[in-house]
């Protein structure tokens, strides 16, 4: 499956959104009085609201197209997509933490930031592992 394209405009998008991120992501409530006038933005908030609304729109817009022209998920396809949104849940948990939060914990016991990290690597590692051995000689 040639996917050259398609990852080519993904990884123009996703270089955009890390700017924007690393743009705004430590901006506080003067959000509020950043005015846009002859924009179609009336304010710094109104631009970020539309930000992440504008994503979830053009995502139902391509479902409706795949849907429309019988590109339907596989089942499998369709659980890939599921991990894959939680990988953008991640990302978006983790906007606004530099390196220095990283190792902070509640004091519960609970993983660290870094901890938890290392662990969903871990875990990718081995899913990736038992992923090829179960399709070992499949081909």
């Amino acid at each position: 499956m040639a996917r050259e394209k398609l990852e080519s405009k993904l990884a123009e998008i996703r270089a955009a959104r890390d700017e924007v991120v690393e743009l705004l992501q430590n901006q506080q409530d003067a959000i509020h009085s950043i005015e846009f006038p002859e924009n179609y933005w009336k304010t710094m908030a109104h631009l970020m609201w539309r930000y992440g609304d504008h994503m979830r729109e053009h995502t139902n817009q391509i479902a409706n197209t795949r849907r429309g022209t019988g590109l339907v998920h596989t089942e499998v396809q369709r659980k890939l997509a599921d991990a894959e949104r939680s990988w953008g849940e991640l990302l978006g948990e983790l906007v606004g933490l530099d390196d220095e939060d990283l190792d902070k914990t509640t004091g519960d016991e609970d993983w660290s930031v870094s901890e938890t990290l290392d662990h969903i690597l871990s875990a990718e590692i081995h899913y990736l592992k038992a992923a090829r051995a179960g399709l070992q000689g499949r081909d």
